[in-house]
């Protein structure tokens, strides 16, 4: 049960292609994001409830930390 909520086990459920970053508590039912749709999808959705994988445990993420290429970044 806890590999099906891995970030890195799934695809982006937006796009289909890339490979996921995070996951969104309220996008339901297709929670897994890659960098660029999260960016794309919460820009407009700030204060949903975002997590990604950290050394095996989820870590929150505030509206202004974004993940690109599996490296947390801290935004204005």
């Amino acid at each position: 049960m806890a590999a099906q909520q891995s970030v890195s086990a799934h695809k982006c459920q937006q796009c289909g292609r890339n490979p996921s970053a995070l996951r969104c508590r309220y996008c339901l039912p297709r929670p897994f994001f890659c960098d660029k749709c999260d960016v794309m999808m919460h820009t407009r959705y700030v204060l949903h409830n975002r997590e990604t994988m950290i050394a095996g445990f989820f870590q929150h993420l505030p509206p202004t930390t974004y993940v690109l290429n599996k490296t947390l970044y801290h935004g204005a």
